[in-house]
């Protein structure tokens, strides 16, 4: 993802984590400057099915603390179940793209979204 994003022109770093429970540890741990939760973090690209911990948990882990429920989050799944898009947005979603499956497009899918959401910042 990185390099797709690099050929895009952006200067950004990426941060993946495994699954849920990996998520709600990285920002527990506060990495970021003067120890916040943040990690510095712009823009969040979740998948619905992790294991551990599902999409729809780390939506309401987010929404439950006020550190992070600001920050945008991209749903990125393979699911285009009517009732998840609906409650991917009731949790606050702001963005749900289905995952396309050749690994190129979903490369290009990952970096189109994070132009837009870091142009989208720049505005703001």
């Amino acid at each position: 993802m990185n390099k797709a994003i690099e050929k895009l022109g952006m200067d950004c770093q990426l941060h993946v984590v495994r699954d849920g429970e990996d998520f709600v540890e990285f920002f527990r741990n506060g990495n970021g400057e003067n120890g916040s939760k943040k990690n510095n973090i712009d823009l969040i690209l979740l998948d619905l099915n992790m294991l551990r911990m599902n999409g729809f948990e780390v939506l309401e882990h987010r929404n439950s603390d006020p550190d992070l429920k600001d920050i945008p989050v991209v749903i990125l799944t393979s699911s285009l179940n009517d009732k998840d898009i609906e409650k991917a947005y009731e949790l606050g979603a702001n963005g749900y793209l289905a995952k396309p499956i050749e690994i190129d497009v979903f490369m290009e899918t990952v970096a189109k979204a994070a132009v837009y959401w870091h142009n989208l910042f720049k505005r703001a």
